[in-house]
């Protein structure tokens, strides 16, 4: 009878170790792949959306070390050349995921290996003199 109730209480503590790793796994998984998911006023979508197109991205305002505010450069959204830069004022405003760092003042240019694909949407709230004012912009990725 004891010998029962050893292999028990022993399949007990295993069971509970293996749960308690895989959870930590997933978890350590979810975290890697996915840091700037949960942030407030992120919204992922479940497939990729459209790409953007694309001549230079740059990252103006970071809000943390894998995210940031960025104006995308291109035809389509204000594309421009002055002194050989572009024109950033009628540009794409959008928020930036990133896999790695990313920093203010960061330039990104797209060739044919890169594409700038949306993968959401992120709301914020901006500040003025006189009211407050809700922004919501694409979320998107370099891929």
């Amino acid at each position: 009878m004891g010998k029962k109730i050893g292999i028990f209480i022993g399949g007990m503590v295993v069971g509970s170790i293996l749960t308690i790793l895989i959870l930590m796994a997933m978890g350590m998984h979810e975290q890697t792949n996915k840091s700037w998911a949960g942030r407030d006023g992120l919204v992922l979508f479940e497939e990729d959306g459209d790409e953007i197109p694309a001549k230079q991205l740059k990252v103006f305002q970071t809000l943390d070390s894998n995210c940031g505010l960025a104006y995308v450069a291109d035809k389509t959204y204000g594309f421009s050349y002055m002194e050989d830069e572009y024109n950033y004022l009628d540009a794409l405003l959008v928020l930036l995921i990133s896999d790695g760092a990313i920093y203010d003042d960061m330039i990104i240019d797209f060739d044919n290996d890169k594409h700038l694909i949306q993968v959401g949407t992120y709301k914020y709230k901006t500040v003025n003199k006189e009211y407050d004012h809700w922004k919501t912009v694409p979320a998107v990725m370099v891929k």
